[in-house]
């Protein structure tokens, strides 16, 4: 089984987050905070774009292991 991780997500660029998720219907966390628990390994964040062009990049950093980055480009 993954282990669950609070993962912090950081957005740069002309878009917003939406909402995060894990698919535990049971967890407290806020779909809209910047800080959300991972279920079994798992999470989702939600991002629309802004009708601003341009390079969105989205940073999801957890304790202990290394980050992970996505790189959009909003036309």
């Amino acid at each position: 089984m993954a282990a669950d991780q609070e993962v912090t997500f950081e957005l740069a660029g002309p878009a917003v987050i939406l909402g995060l998720g894990n698919a535990d219907l049971n967890s407290p966390d806020s779909y809209q905070d910047r800080v959300h628990k991972t279920y079994h390994g798992r999470g989702l964040a939600i991002l629309q774009a802004t009708t601003v062009p341009g390079s969105i990049h989205l940073k999801a950093a957890a304790p202990g292991l290394e980050p992970g980055t996505l790189a959009l480009v909003s036309r």
